[in-house]
């Protein structure tokens, strides 16, 4: 049987305990802390406490998310669950903000041509099932 890694027991007692956001949020951010710790003991970092980590740790491992290909959304909320863990545990050498790390903002994309393609998509069933029930009735048309 192997030993628990001490950052995943720190991360999940420091959220259960701090009691901060919902069940889900809570949960969230212990699966987060997890993904980070996972990817910190990949890359063979072997700090064993929460107060250790440090931004040359997090640099690492947002280093290797983004050479996985991971969006840079999804590792705006894996941040989010380190920041939250950090903070509890008092580390406030963390960077405050992602781009710190080399996290760029989000791309928002407004592709009118895809607007209209999710608004054929959504209508067409809705038009089908009017036109199905009325030929089923005896009417014709909508």
């Amino acid at each position: 049987m192997t030993r628990a890694d001490p950052l995943i027991t720190g991360a999940i007692k420091a959220i259960k305990s701090a009691r901060n956001g919902s069940a889900k949020t809570q949960h969230n951010h212990i699966q987060e802390a997890k993904r980070f710790t996972e990817t910190l003991r990949r890359l063979g970092y072997g700090v064993r406490q929460w107060k250790n980590i440090s931004n040359k740790h997090i640099g690492a491992v947002v280093c290797e998310w983004k050479n996985a290909g991971l969006a840079t959304g999804t590792i705006k909320e894996y941040l989010s669950g380190v920041r939250a863990v950090t903070r509890f545990f008092k580390n406030h050498r963390i960077a405050p903000v992602n781009s710190a790390f080399g996290v760029e903002n989000r791309v928002y994309v407004l592709n009118p041509d895809l607007v209209k393609t999710i608004y054929l998509v959504t209508a067409i069933p809705i038009v089908f099932r009017a036109l199905l029930k009325n030929w089923t009735s005896g009417r014709s048309g909508l």
